[in-house]
């Protein structure tokens, strides 16, 4: 009753924010998720089924009504090539892991190293504290053998999930907590919310949920 609004509200938060990419991945992860639920339709309930289906609709009702107008906006906005500017911080950031490669230039300190990898010698250029791809700053922050550690660690979630031994449930409710994390690891190739608390804290909540958790086993209840 009280977790199925939020998350319903949860996920129009992209679209309401105006977040071309966001919008487009929470669309798709949605549907994924609306399709392996129909596919283990069997195990749930009819009244929860007509939840879910009243969360998608509300969803969506959600978004027309805050947003509808502007999201259309700004998906006709005509920046795709340069991805709305990210593609000069692309660079910048390949500039900084050429000159970090290995130990990078610290933690949070594209604020303050930016300003000597602009792409361009306009004084005017805003000066970024993100380079809106988590991938690149972390590589550049950190150097290759940091981000190696951190990339490592978060690839070996999976090895855990099926070979650590942690309390079976079912594939229903792991393929969840999978979309989820699939959807912060796609959004983070071009913006940062690795750097957000909120979404870095749900990322660790979702590493350690596949960490703790495996596959069910034989008669195991889910």
């Amino acid at each position: 009753v009280v977790l199925l609004p939020i998350t319903g509200i949860l996920a129009a938060c992209p679209a309401i924010t105006l977040t071309r990419v966001g919008t487009i991945l929470t669309g798709i992860l949605l549907l994924i998720s609306g399709f392996i639920f129909l596919g283990g339709r069997r195990g749930i309930r009819k009244g929860a089924a007509w939840s879910l289906a009243a969360v998608f609709a509300g969803t969506l009702a959600l978004v027309l009504w805050v947003a509808g107008g502007k999201l259309a906006t700004r998906f006709r906005s005509n920046d795709f090539e340069t991805l709305n500017g990210r593609t000069k911080l692309f660079t910048a950031a390949e500039k900084m892991i050429r000159d970090f490669s290995w130990l990078g230039s610290g933690a949070e300190t594209v604020p303050a190293v930016y300003s000597l990898y602009r792409t361009t010698s306009d004084e005017n250029e805003a000066l970024q504290g993100y380079i809106h791809n988590d991938y690149l700053e972390t590589i550049a922050t950190f150097g290759w053998i940091g981000a190696g550690l951190i990339f490592t660690s978060a690839l070996l979630a999976p090895v855990i999930w099926r070979w650590g031994g942690g309390t079976p449930v079912s594939g229903l409710f792991s393929s969840q907590v999978a979309i989820a994390f699939l959807g912060l690891l796609l959004h983070a190739m071009v913006d940062f919310p690795f750097q957000v608390t909120a979404l870095l804290g749900t990322a660790l909540i979702l590493l350690a949920l596949a960490t703790s958790l495996g596959p069910p086993r034989g008669n195991s209840s889910p």
